[in-house]
């Protein structure tokens, strides 16, 4: 749990700042509540989804299924964030 709400914490604020830094200023609530939106679907619709996994490949097959996605998440991230640059303010 505590391992738990202190990447949570450390999470939270720095995708907020990525969002707040991408969006136009007269959509930042929308961008925030895309981020929200998302976040909430992963909490509610993952333990579902991953438990349905869980049962067919076991913990190490699901284990290396979601290590596959982070690492895909982490390439798209940085090459979509290459093509947005922007000079600093």
């Amino acid at each position: 749990g505590a391992l738990t709400g202190m990447g949570y914490g450390t999470l939270m604020p720095a995708a907020q700042a990525i969002t707040v830094d991408a969006v136009p200023a007269a959509q930042i609530g929308t961008g925030l509540s895309t981020l929200f939106l998302f976040t909430d679907l992963g909490f509610g619709l993952g333990p579902v989804l991953l438990g349905v996994l869980l049962g067919g490949v076991g913990y190490g097959g699901m284990f290396a299924m979601l290590s596959g996605v982070v690492v895909l998440a982490g390439i798209y991230y940085a090459a979509t964030r290459a093509c947005r640059q922007r000079p600093a303010r």
